[in-house]
C-alpha cells in the first residue's frame, strides 16, 4: 500500500454515506470506504490503472455497488466502471463531488474548490437555512432542525446530537423520527446507555406504531451498556467481555475498527497469550488496512502459540489473498485450515474456492464453493459466484 492510499484509509477508513437524491450536475449515490468490496477486481484496476499511468488502491463502492472508487499514487481520485474517470486530483475534491452530485470530469473552471470536506458540511447546513428562511411557511422548527442534525450525522459531526435535541424540544410526538435518529446517532458515539432511553422515550411517544423490532434493538441497547459499564469499571475485564465489546463497536460504531480497536488492543495486552485475543485484533484491523505489518505479526504469533487452530491460517489465508495478493500462502493456509478442522471451516472453502478461481482452476473452485454453501446456505455473494461459473457469458 501506499502512502496517499494509507493516509485515506488511516482517516476515512469505514467511512459509509447513506445518500439519495439529486445534485448539482448528477444524481447523489451512497458511498463507502471498504477496500474489501473490491478484493474481487484486481484484473479491472490492473488494466484501468495503465490508462492513468499511476497505481491504483481501491477504496471501496460507489452507488450500491455500480461502480469502484479508487486513489491513484499520485493522490487523485478515480471512479472504476468499464472505464475509467477522474472523481478529484485529491480525496478532499473527490468527497466533495460525491456529497454534492457533481459529474466526474474536468473541474469547472473559474470555481475555487474546497480544501477540506468539512467546508462542504458547512455549505449544506448553510443551504439548509436559506431554504428553511425563504419558505417558513412550509417548514417547521422540528423540520429544520432535523434536516440540519442529518447532514451532521452523515460526517459524523457531534453538532449533530444538538439539532436532534431541538428538533424534539417542545413535543417530541410531533418529531418521533428525531427521537429514533438520535438514538441511532448516540448508539454509533458508543453512548448505549443513553441511546437506550432515547429508544424508550421513541417508543413512548408513538404508541400507535408496530415496535417489535424497536423492542429487540432496546434489549439489545441494555445489553451493549452493561457490557461497556463492566469493561470500563472493572481494573481487568474478563477476555469475553473484551471480545464481546470490541464485536459491538465493530457493529454498532461509527468508526467501526477505530472504535474497536483500543478494546481489541486491551484484550492482547491483558491476554497475550489467547489465540482468541490475537485473532480478534488481527480481524478488527484487516479490513480497513490500518496497519497490515501488525496483522501479519499478530497471526503468526497465534500460530505460534497453537498451531493445530483452524481459525488461524483460515484468517491468515484471507490475508495472504487480498492483502498481500499471494495465492500461494493463501492456497496453502486454506487447505492446512480444511484438513486441521476437517473439512469443517466454512470461510477456508469460500476462500480457497476464491483463490482457484483466481488461478483459473474454475473446476475445483466450483467443487469448493458448493462445500462451503453446504454450510452456509444463504450467502448470496457465494451464490452469484457459482452461477458465474456454472454459466460463464
Amino acid at each position: 500500500m501506499f502512502h496517499s492510499a494509507e493516509r485515506v484509509l488511516l482517516e476515512f477508513g469505514g467511512l459509509i454515506v447513506n445518500q439519495q437524491g439529486p445534485g448539482e450536475t448528477c444524481a447523489r449515490e451512497p458511498f463507502e470506504i471498504d477496500p474489501t468490496l473490491a478484493g474481487y477486481e484486481g484484473d479491472r484496476f490492473n488494466e484501468l490503472s495503465t490508462e492513468v499511468n499511476t497505481k491504483l488502491y481501491p477504496l471501496g463502492e460507489v452507488a450500491n455497488g455500480t461502480s469502484f472508487w479508487a486513489i491513484g499514487d499520485n493522490e487523485h481520485v478515480y471512479i472504476l466502471m468499464n472505464e475509467i474517470l477522474l472523481l478529484g486530483k485529491n480525496i478532499d475534491e473527490a468527497l466533495e463531488r460525491l456529497i454534492i452530485g457533481r459529474e466526474s470530469k474536468a473541474l469547472q473552471r473559474g470555481r475555487a474548490m474546497c480544501k477540506k470536506w468539512i467546508i462542504v458540511l458547512a455549505v449544506l447546513v448553510l443551504s439548509a437555512n436559506v431554504a428553511s428562511a425563504q419558505a417558513p411557511s412550509t417548514r417547521t422548527d422540528c423540520s429544520m432542525h432535523l434536516e440540519k442534525a442529518r447532514t451532521y450525522e452523515m460526517f459524523g459531526d457531534v453538532r449533530a446530537v444538538a439539532e436532534f435535541q431541538a428538533a424534539i424540544k417542545g413535543d417530541s410526538s410531533r418529531c418521533s423520527d428525531a427521537l429514533l435518529e438520535l438514538s441511532q446517532s448516540l448508539s454509533r458515539s458508543l453512548r448505549f446507555s443513553d441511546a437506550f432511553r432515547t429508544l424508550n422515550d421513541y417508543i413512548v411517544s408513538t404508541p400507535k406504531l408496530d415496535h417489535k423490532e424497536d423492542i429487540k434493538e432496546l434489549t439489545a441497547l441494555q445489553t451493549a451498556a452493561d457490557l461497556k459499564q463492566r469493561v470500563e469499571t472493572a481494573a481487568e475485564p474478563t477476555l469475553t467481555d473484551l471480545i464481546a465489546l470490541t464485536k459491538l463497536c465493530n457493529v454498532y460504531g461509527r468508526g467501526k475498527a477505530r472504535d474497536a480497536l483500543p478494546y481489541a488492543e486491551k484484550a492482547v495486552s491483558l491476554y497475550a497469550n489467547s489465540v482468541s485475543a490475537l485473532l480478534l485484533n488481527a480481524e478488527i484491523l484487516l479490513p480497513v488496512h490500518l496497519d497490515d505489518n501488525r496483522v501479519l505479526l499478530l497471526l503468526n504469533q497465534a500460530a505460534n502459540i497453537d498451531s493445530a487452530d483452524a481459525r488461524i491460517f483460515s484468517t491468515r489465508g484471507w490475508f495472504y489473498l487480498f492483502t498481500l495478493n499471494d495465492r500461494e500462502r493463501s492456497e496453502k493456509d486454506f487447505r492446512e485450515a480444511l484438513c486441521l478442522s476437517h473439512d469443517a471451516d466454512s470461510l477456508a472453502w469460500k476462500g480457497l474456492g476464491h483463490v482457484l478461481m483466481l488461478t483459473g482452476r474454475k473446476v475445483e473452485s466450483l467443487a469448493a464453493l458448493k462445500k462451503y454453501l453446504l454450510i452456509n446456505k444463504e450467502d448470496a455473494e457465494a451464490i452469484a459466484l457459482v452461477k458465474r461459473l456454472e454459466n460463464p457469458r
